[in-house]
């Protein structure tokens, strides 16, 4: 285990934040400030990525609003200056009221070079949309190739976006989850794709470890891993890098 393990933090730090806001991002640079040069942790960040109807790239997870904000309106189907007004902070807590949908040049100008980021896409067409080309010029305009990963469970948004920036590594995420089409479940998107990274859910994680890797051997990046136990586990049989609701907690296990 002396390689270096990236741990992302899941939308930030949201386990003491709320998700994909500012205020979680934010807590993600002080953590990766604190890592010493040196140490085999590198800090990354896991966000979502989607286009609101006027065309902005917003971090944001769920399809509409009604978790987080009790409304039923789409992201896709509101313009910006509509979802910069929603309050997207207080579900998890009263403190974080202010906190708005960032938009993904927000989040870039707030990090920075201090982390790496796995950017999933979010959509759910078969085909190409305008989200890859959006999220492959972002990346260019904030010089940030060479610190990116780019993931969905869609492969065709992977092999769309491959074609706009076919230097950035490609993850897979996949779940044995009835939201997730059959077909899909266990990884076969990579039949599909070509990817560098295998993103199981964790139920999945260990199948992926010890049979998935054989052949190509790609990394394999779990997620959600939240119990330090789990990811002492994971690491000792090969992972690559843990995306975690408490990257603080994790990465103490990777020292």
């Amino acid at each position: 285990m002396s390689a270096a393990i990236t741990v992302y933090g899941h939308r930030g730090c949201s386990a003491h934040a709320p998700e994909n806001t500012i205020a979680s991002f934010g807590m993600l640079a002080e953590l990766a400030q604190r890592v010493t040069a040196g140490s085999r942790v590198v800090i990354g960040v896991e966000l979502d990525v989607q286009l609101s109807a006027d065309g902005e790239l917003v971090v944001f997870h769920d399809w509409d609003l009604q978790r987080i904000a009790g409304l039923p309106t789409r992201i896709t189907a509101a313009a910006y200056p509509e979802l910069a007004g929603i309050d997207v902070g207080s579900w998890f807590d009263a403190r974080f009221a202010a906190e708005r949908i960032p938009r993904l040049h927000e989040v870039f100008e707030l990090l920075g070079e201090r982390v790496v980021y796995d950017i999933e896409l979010k959509h759910r067409e078969h085909g190409e949309t305008a989200l890859e080309a959006a999220v492959a010029r972002a990346i260019r305009h904030g010089g940030l190739q060479h610190r990116c990963l780019v993931s969905s469970f869609n492969p065709y948004a992977l092999r769309g976006f491959r074609r706009h920036a076919p230097s950035i590594p490609l993850g897979l995420i996949y779940a044995d989850d009835p939201d997730v089409p059959w077909i899909l479940r266990r990884g076969a998107g990579r039949l599909l794709v070509s990817v560098d990274v295998l993103k199981p859910r964790r139920q999945q994680a260990r199948a992926a470890l010890r049979r998935l890797r054989i052949g190509r051997r790609l990394p394999v990046v779990p997620w959600t891993i939240n119990d330090p136990a789990t990811a002492r586990e994971l690491l000792e049989l090969g992972c690559s890098g843990i995306i975690s609701d408490d990257p603080q907690a994790i990465s103490a296990v990777v020292r």
